[in-house]
């Protein structure tokens, strides 16, 4: 249950970024490229890899 309410969470936060990101660069820019979906796009993939990283160090160590 933890985790369907953590991904619940994050999507809900994703959509609200983009929605009013895409207002405010839709109204700088103009609407021919999607840029406000490119920016939360790639934010959120180094958001998750951030947390990934996180999360995975604590569970593996590498050590030589």
């Amino acid at each position: 249950m933890r985790t369907v309410a953590t991904i619940s969470l994050g999507a809900i936060a994703g959509a609200l970024c983009r929605y009013y990101s895409g207002l405010a660069m839709n109204h700088l820019l103009g609407i021919e490229v999607p840029y406000s979906t490119l920016v939360i796009n790639v934010t959120g993939c180094f958001a998750m890899g951030f947390l990934a990283t996180l999360s995975l160090g604590q569970v593996i160590s590498l050590h030589p």
